[in-house]
């Protein structure tokens, strides 16, 4: 155990007779998978509901109608486009959120659909905003604190060269948007799913003629305090999954009474919205069930331990920058910042030790490799929910981020070959 958690004692891996998973232990890992990740289930099914009763207010809409013409009027569409992915790439990289931002995917998308771009622009402004700020964190708890802490590093240090590598993931993350929602604006048919029907997710009235009632300024202020509340608590009080799913189902619930409906009316609107993201929900089932597959079957430790091996006889430059992309590998098996820290940490620092790379580089190595891949790994639940929420094809959300998952992991393994060659420490 170190600093309260479970991880691998280096050294320590043997084979072992491989447990069969027979085929009815396939069938059982989808519900196993629901149970297993029944925290997540249930806290996206308590989302839909609490945004199911404000979007009945008809706030949401109002008052994205008045950004959309304000921007609109002064030809400034291109802000959201910056502004949004980089407020979500300051909180992941902050504060390491990720699941506690999925109620925002369906205000982007129905923004996104108002500039007239398409549901990939707005999916992509939080989940790719989210993906970047994660991988490249200066100071994300989940993974650069524990990791550090395993490794026996003096937590947050080397934060200056993290936050350097931070603006330049970022940066090539809003540039990939910007150039892919320009596209779109002026030649629809250039979009990866121009021939899907987002008519339930775009505004019903002309923007310019939707009144911004004093109903919905109040409906709204609960909502901005109810997000205020959230990044105070997940901050300062270390709120996670029921905390937050607490705080929206009585965000919900108030607004409901705020804006007058009846009692049936509120259970009838919550139902409506956790119904609209039941699919979602499911998705983040299934994804487990895969992983709970593989760990009955004992294939994780043999899989990270075969990726790593190769590392010890390259030089420290190549077998640093290697980790990268084998990380992401690892991402797959182990889709959990915290948790795939706690299990490649132990493993990979002594390697580091032999071939000489520094702990402070292994961080970064693991950092990266888990982090951008964050963006489309399948076994990923709250990735597949935002990209499911947007009604976006799993396949078209491919096409659209692989170009720039070889960026960002280039630009991941550029970090870490530099940081061996300078030194990175303290050690």
């Amino acid at each position: 155990m170190v600093e309260g958690r479970e991880v691998i004692v280096p050294g320590s891996f043997h084979y072992i007779q491989e447990p069969p998973v027979s085929f009815m232990g396939m069938l059982k890992s989808v519900q196993l998978g629901l149970i297993d990740a029944a925290s997540i289930v249930f806290f996206v099914l308590i989302i839909g509901g609490a945004f199911g009763l404000i979007t009945a207010t008809g706030s949401i809409t109002a008052a994205l109608s008045g950004i959309v013409t304000r921007l609109e009027e002064s030809n400034r569409e291109y802000l959201i486009l910056i502004c949004v992915p980089l407020f979500f790439g300051v909180i992941a990289g902050v504060a390491g959120l990720y699941e506690s931002v999925i109620p925002f995917v369906p205000l982007a998308v129905l923004l996104a659909l108002s500039l007239d771009y398409d549901a990939i622009v707005g999916c992509s402004m939080v989940l790719l905003g989210l993906a970047a700020g994660f991988a490249s964190a200066p100071l994300n708890p989940f993974t650069v604190g524990i990791a550090q802490g395993i490794a026996g590093l003096p937590i947050y240090s080397g934060l200056w060269y993290r936050a350097i590598f931070w603006v330049l993931s970022m940066t090539v993350t809003i540039g990939y948007i910007y150039r892919y929602a320009s596209k779109v604006k002026e030649s629809p048919s250039e979009s990866y799913v121009s021939d899907l029907d987002y008519s339930n997710l775009e505004l019903e009235d002309d923007p310019s003629e939707i009144d911004f009632k004093r109903i919905h300024k109040a409906v709204l202020g609960v909502f901005a305090l109810a997000i205020v509340m959230l990044i105070v608590g997940v901050t300062q009080y270390g709120w996670y999954i029921n905390e937050i799913a607490t705080l929206f189902l009585v965000t919900g619930i108030l607004v409901g009474v705020i804006y007058g409906m009846s009692g049936d009316e509120i259970v009838s609107n919550f139902i409506d919205g956790a119904q609209d993201l039941l699919y979602a929900a499911l998705i983040i089932g299934f994804a487990r069930g895969i992983i709970v597959v593989l760990r009955d079957g004992a294939v994780l430790d043999t899989v990270i331990w075969a990726l790593v091996q190769p590392l010890k006889d390259m030089s420290p430059v190549v077998s640093a920058s290697l980790m990268v992309p084998l990380m992401s590998v690892v991402n797959f098996f182990i889709p959990s910042g915290s948790g795939q820290a706690a299990v490649v940490t132990p493993i990979l620092v002594p390697i580091g030790e032999i071939v000489g790379i520094p702990a402070q580089v292994i961080v970064l190595a693991f950092q990266y490799g888990d982090g951008f891949s964050n963006m489309f790994i399948p076994t990923l639940g709250p990735t597949m929910a935002m990209i499911s929420i947007a009604n976006i094809p799993y396949g078209r959300w491919l096409q659209f981020t692989w170009k720039l998952l070889v960026v960002q992991i280039l630009i991941g393994m550029s970090a870490v070959g530099i940081g061996v060659a300078i030194g990175l420490g303290p050690f």
